[in-house]
């Protein structure tokens, strides 16, 4: 696999925490989908980001020189590696913290709004027993 290959690998198998990870429904449309409780996806975020930053680290550490004073095409490609290992690694953070703070409000409100729907669902299905009976006369 070439360094190229690999890059772009990880560009497009990180940062899952933004598709993968759903939240709990809201206080108006409380009947949500499948809750995301697990903190497996944030958590590979959270290792990318890590390894991005110090895979940078390594690199710049070992092979980056300040030999000349002149800017060359290497210290060109080296700042626009810096500026790509900067964002890379800020949105695959961003995307960690989106996930765990989604899956804790899911473990926290998951069961609240859960309740919330079936109460709901009780006074629709009351209502419609009323109507019902009642003829739809108000």
């Amino acid at each position: 696999m070439t360094n190229a290959t690999a890059i772009l690998a990880a560009i497009f198998l990180s940062a899952c925490s933004w598709t993968f990870v759903t939240g709990p429904g809201t206080e108006k449309d409380p009947e949500p989908g499948p809750c995301t409780t697990s903190l497996a996806i944030p958590i590979v975020d959270g290792v990318l980001a890590s390894a991005t930053v110090i895979g940078g680290v390594i690199y710049f550490r070992n092979y980056s020189h300040d030999d000349h004073e002149y800017w060359s095409n290497r210290d060109i490609a080296e700042a626009a590696l810096v500026l790509t290992l900067a964002i890379t690694a800020s949105g695959l953070a961003r995307a960690a913290v989106h996930g765990v703070k989604t899956a804790h409000s899911c473990r926290e409100d998951g069961p609240r709004l859960r309740a919330l729907a079936r109460q709901r669902k009780r006074e629709r299905q009351q209502l419609r027993r009323f109507d019902a009976i009642d003829g739809g006369r108000r």
